[in-house]
């Protein structure tokens, strides 16, 4: 059975789910600009996605293009345009996750700290393996471009987790079959069938022991240590500080990790946020300065993570810029302290 939805409309997700319309849009010849208007989506956020957007606002922005422009694929050809792993901590986890069917679990525990729309469950039997994908909140409009879509972002996920020429066995849909059905059966690569139980899709069960090609056990143990705590207080904690520093948890390295986008998710204007976190003697730029050294202490001295991918992980543009905020910070760059701290000849600088 899916879990109980509630009619709760102030879920939010990144505004990155927004990537891939402007592409879709161009190769199915519509003009977007008009409706995100209408709906109160900024369109430069096609461009350059920051902060977050109500989940209800996105879907049936979606669903209103499939409708007016007549193409009842839009969503999938969003997904064919997505990008892979749009997910923050929570695509790490999944990264530095020994297998699939391990990094499939860690990223359905952890869905909720980068939206709240969606779950997702994982069902074996009979040597099948299936992932079925629930919405959180019941709609009362049209909610098929958004579970299109869901089920595209879930099969590039494991794509990108064991190899691009990974292919379900079988892809469901619990809504009428599409005109557009036979393209979508084609990128699928495996029968397409519709008015079924659940949106989801089924492979072999033995695919679960597949390796990620990305494991990497040191940095999943320091990801999971910072994620698990953030989770169990993610519905029992309302206080600004460590709402603050959760959000930058979870956010490092995205352009989702900024003082606006934190101040959106909170329900806060920028200044009122501000002042807030100035009531503790602290601001968001120094709680963010502060969470990026104690993480890059954490790597640099537990795991032999490259510099170049630690500044990236950190949310730094450049290896320079995170070696002269280390420096800043320990009085010496970060290989100096990282030789000191024991892990002498560990570490290249991929």
């Amino acid at each position: 059975m899916p879990p109980t939805t509630e009619n709760h409309h102030s879920h939010l997700i990144s505004s990155e789910v927004l990537l891939g319309w402007k592409e879709a849009a161009s190769e199915l010849n519509v003009e977007l600009a008009p409706i995100l208007e209408a709906q109160g989506i900024d369109p430069l956020l096609l461009h350059k996605p920051t902060g977050y957007l109500p989940y209800q606002q996105v879907t049936l922005c979606l669903q209103l293009i499939a409708d007016r422009f007549n193409c009842g694929h839009f969503g999938f050809v969003v997904g064919k345009h997505q990008p892979a792993m749009q997910l923050g901590s929570v695509g790490q986890v999944m990264r530095a996750s020994p297998t699939l069917q391990t990094a499939l679990e860690n990223g359905m525990k952890y869905h909720a700290l980068y939206t709240e729309g969606s779950k997702h469950d994982l069902v074996v039997e009979k040597g099948m393996a299936r992932i079925r994908r629930w919405s959180t909140a019941s709609y009362d409009f049209n909610t098929t471009q958004t579970r299109m879509l869901g089920i595209v972002m879930v099969l590039k996920i494991i794509k990108s987790l064991s190899g691009a020429n990974w292919q379900p066995s079988l892809v469901s849909y619990s809504f009428n079959e599409p005109e557009e059905s036979s393209e979508m059966s084609r990128y699928f690569g495996c029968p397409v069938l519709y008015n079924q139980e659940f949106d989801g899709l089924s492979f072999p069960a033995q695919d679960l022991a597949r390796p990620v090609t990305t494991a990497d056990p040191q940095q999943l143990q320091i990801v999971l240590s910072r994620l698990a705590p953030i989770l169990k207080q993610k519905y029992q904690h309302r206080e600004y500080l460590l709402q603050t520093e959760n959000f930058i948890h979870q956010t490092l390295g995205t352009s989702r990790c900024t003082l606006e986008s934190c101040a959106q998710l909170l329900r806060l204007t920028p200044r009122t946020f501000q002042r807030k976190l100035a009531r503790h003697d602290t601001t968001f730029k120094q709680l963010l300065l502060d969470i990026r050294m104690s993480s890059a202490r954490q790597y640099l001295s537990e795991s032999a993570i490259g510099l170049y991918a630690l500044s990236d992980l950190l949310g730094y543009q450049s290896l320079g810029a995170f070696s002269r905020a280390f420096k800043g910070v320990h009085g010496v760059p970060p290989t100096q302290w990282r030789i000191a701290s024991g892990r002498v000849g560990s570490a290249s600088f991929k």
